[in-house]
């Protein structure tokens, strides 16, 4: 398992998490629906690479 792109991932997923609010809260919704997509490409990444099995 390669650990520095599990934090990067990470990072990437905060990153996104926190761009989604803010083009929610400015009503930027097709933003917000492209930063969801990413997120969850992340999240598909983090789950095929083991995230969280050793939290």
């Amino acid at each position: 398992m390669n650990e520095s792109r599990l934090r990067e991932l990470g990072v990437q997923d905060r990153f996104a998490e926190k761009a989604i609010r803010d083009a929610e809260r400015d009503g930027r919704t097709t933003s917000a629906e492209a930063l969801k997509a990413a997120r969850e490409e992340v999240q598909k990444e983090q789950r095929s690479r083991g995230w969280g099995r050793h939290n």
